[in-house]
């Protein structure tokens, strides 16, 4: 029971970061003004990667499998699969807004795929800066240049390189999945 208590503390701290760029994407949306588009897209960008980065907080299920058993880890699964689901419903919902406000437009509309999977390369990328790098996406205010070094240090790893092509292609195969979802509603 403490490991799940315990858990409560971060996963709301990263459910919150994870709703975070929803607003600032719905403001990017309804700015008329392009200087107020631009911040919020900045803004809203930089805190995207947090909405599917959830999903890699599954990885905690194992330690926390050693620790707990029975009803304790079921409730504790329970947990990590609502996670999952916020981050995809949060990603969804934050990067259908870009898709509102820009790539309906001529001339992205042609464009669109390949926009959103650059998109998604740096969601992948903003991704592995968080989980192998541990930089939070304040630090880019906070600590640049921890930032750049640690954004620096995923060039040079093959491994890490990688790690950003997969997340950038699970994060394209999720918003093409599940888009439509999210489109109906807003």
């Amino acid at each position: 029971m403490n490991v799940i208590l315990n858990n409560l503390h971060w996963i709301s701290f990263n459910v919150l970061l994870a709703i975070f760029p929803i607003p600032f994407g719905y403001l990017m949306l309804k700015s008329k003004n392009s200087i107020g588009k631009i911040i919020f897209g900045l803004i809203w960008l930089f805190f995207l990667p947090n909405s599917l980065y959830l999903i890699t907080d599954i990885f905690h299920i194992i330690p926390d499998a050693k620790e707990i058993r029975g009803f304790y880890l079921t409730i504790d699964f329970v947990i990590y699969f609502v996670l999952i689901l916020i981050g995809i419903l949060t990603f969804i919902t934050s990067e259908y807004f870009f898709e509102k406000a820009f790539l309906r437009k001529k001339p992205y509309k042609k464009y669109d795929f390949l926009i959103l999977f650059v998109l998604n390369l740096l969601v992948g990328f903003g991704i592995v800066l968080g989980r192998f790098q541990t930089v939070n996406s304040w630090e880019v205010i906070t600590h640049p240049s921890n930032v750049i070094a640690k954004t620096l240090g995923i060039f040079t790893s093959q491994n890490l390189i990688f790690y950003v092509i997969l997340f950038g292609i699970v994060s394209q195969i999720t918003y093409y999945s599940f888009r439509k979802l999210v489109a109906k509603k807003i």
